[in-house]
């Protein structure tokens, strides 16, 4: 009888123990589990940092660079000696000098979302860059943004952190080669070095477009330039874009390499 009472109260103490044992498993699982599966309500934020005080600025006819160090003497909002007004929080502030438009400024505004889906490409927001004219003592030459995916509460989804770099022209070419331009650097997680570039003393606006993948990851898609500033700058590669004229001769030379190779082929 006794034998039998013990038997019994170990098969309910397996019964318990597998019991418990489930119980925690599944509230690890829940642990473990990503927390957000998408689709996204929330918002897209950037802030600015980190300003780089030496680089080039280059030449806009010939394309030569020559280098400066503003360590001592950049205007900027983000730390610099000589300190801008402006907020980190939206927008970087740079340069300084007497002129009509004494200073350079890039702000990124982010995008509201609503049930966003995962793995689907939509805006993140929109950069607007003003291009001023400034001494070249204040410039500067790069600036961390870092794009923030908050959730509906406030809290952090993910974040991602990109380096631009700028780069002032001296204005001794066209208005395309003299377009001052901040671009994105060339790695696998970003615009494979995209580029904002913007006439001398114009404004334009330029849309970043985005996903939320993985786990989940803040993915960096497109940069479109808005339908408004086409007459204020364009998208590039870190270069200025090719004058009609040029591409004009470069159309008739590729035109005139194709005749000749079918002449020979005749």
């Amino acid at each position: 009888m006794s034998v039998k009472q013990t038997s019994g109260r170990t098969r309910n103490y397996t019964r318990l123990a597998t019991f418990v044992v489930g119980l925690g498993a599944t509230a690890l699982s829940s642990i473990i589990a990503p927390a957000y599966a998408g689709p996204f309500t929330g918002s897209i934020s950037g802030t600015w940092s980190v300003p780089v005080r030496s680089g080039n600025v280059v030449d806009g006819g010939t394309g030569t660079t020559s280098p400066l160090d503003n360590t001592t003497t950049a205007a900027c909002n983000l730390g610099c000696v000589v300190t801008l007004p402006g907020d980190p929080a939206t927008t970087v502030v740079w340069g300084q000098g007497a002129f009509t438009i004494p200073k350079s400024t890039l702000s990124f505004t982010g995008t509201p979302l609503i049930a966003q889906p995962a793995d689907t490409v939509f805006t993140l927001g929109t950069f607007t860059y003003t291009n001023g004219t400034s001494d070249l003592d204040s410039l500067i030459f790069g600036a961390t943004l870092t794009l923030t995916l908050n959730d509906s509460v406030g809290g952090v989804i993910d974040t991602k952190v990109i380096p631009l770099s700028i780069t002032t022209t001296n204005n001794t070419g066209t208005a395309a080669q003299n377009a001052d331009f901040v671009q994105f650097p060339a790695t696998a997680t970003t615009l494979s070095a995209a580029s904002m570039n913007v006439f001398e003393g114009s404004t334009a606006t330029f849309i970043l477009q985005g996903e939320i993948i993985g786990d989940p990851t803040l993915g960096l898609v497109n940069l479109l330039i808005a339908p408004g500033s086409v007459d204020s700058g364009f998208v590039g590669n870190g270069l200025p874009a090719p004058e009609p004229t040029s591409l004009a001769v470069l159309g008739f030379g590729l035109a005139g390499l194709v005749f000749a190779r079918h002449r020979r082929a005749i």
